[in-house]
């Protein structure tokens, strides 16, 4: 079996399996899917939400959040964890936007990761999700799951999802591919004691990759 092949396979089984995907994330504008993403570090889509449902109900304008003081925003933030460093992420970062780019997220990964707290993956979960740009971002369950299935070797995530975009280039849902992984990873092959039994892809471990 190829490893296009065995791509193939997992695709058409995770498709099965999660019919529809949809943002784990909830926001109305595009900062705010920005700032959920970069209060995720670390975190659960669940604490997120319930956070945000708050934070930006407060805040809701950049102008706010420009003119907020971080210690203004660390008590809708905290269940999330790391809210220091996030709340000072969020006001520079929305002062860097309101000022240099109009109010509006740059559509420029570069410049995105630009931003403090935006890394490679923030800023490709953003692009994919909001603009449907041709990424795979690459989160632990993301790694975990296409190393197990063999469908990369590698231990690096932006040569893992360079690797994954290059499989499923000719897919044109390659943000939903992202979700499906994410979704497998936390129901059947979690980081300790997956559910191997319940596993469609068990017959890979008899499978060489070409």
């Amino acid at each position: 079996m190829t490893k296009k092949e065995r791509a193939e396979i997992v695709y058409e089984e995770l498709k099965k399996l999660y019919p529809e995907t949809s943002c784990f994330l909830k926001y109305k504008k595009d900062y705010e899917l920005l700032f959920a993403i970069i209060l995720s570090a670390q975190s659960t889509d669940i604490k997120v939400n319930e956070a945000t449902s708050l934070l930006f109900k407060e805040y809701d304008s950049l102008e706010k959040f420009a003119s907020a003081s971080p210690s203004s925003l660390i008590p809708y933030i905290k269940k999330v964890g790391l809210a220091n460093s996030k709340s000072n992420y969020l006001v520079k970062t929305s002062q860097i936007l309101l000022f240099s780019y109009s109010g509006k997220v740059p559509k420029d990964r570069k410049i995105l990761v630009s931003l403090p707290g935006v890394g490679e993956k923030t800023a490709a979960v953003f692009l994919a999700e909001y603009y449907n740009y041709p990424f795979i971002p690459v989160d632990t369950h993301v790694k975990r799951v296409s190393n197990r299935l063999s469908l990369v070797k590698e231990d690096d995530p932006i040569k893992i999802e360079t690797d994954l975009e290059h499989l499923y280039r000719d897919k044109d849902d390659l943000i939903s591919i992202h979700r499906r992984l994410i979704l497998f990873g936390r129901d059947i092959c979690h980081a300790i004691r997956p559910n191997c039994l319940n596993c469609p892809f068990t017959f890979c471990k008899n499978n060489k990759v070409g």
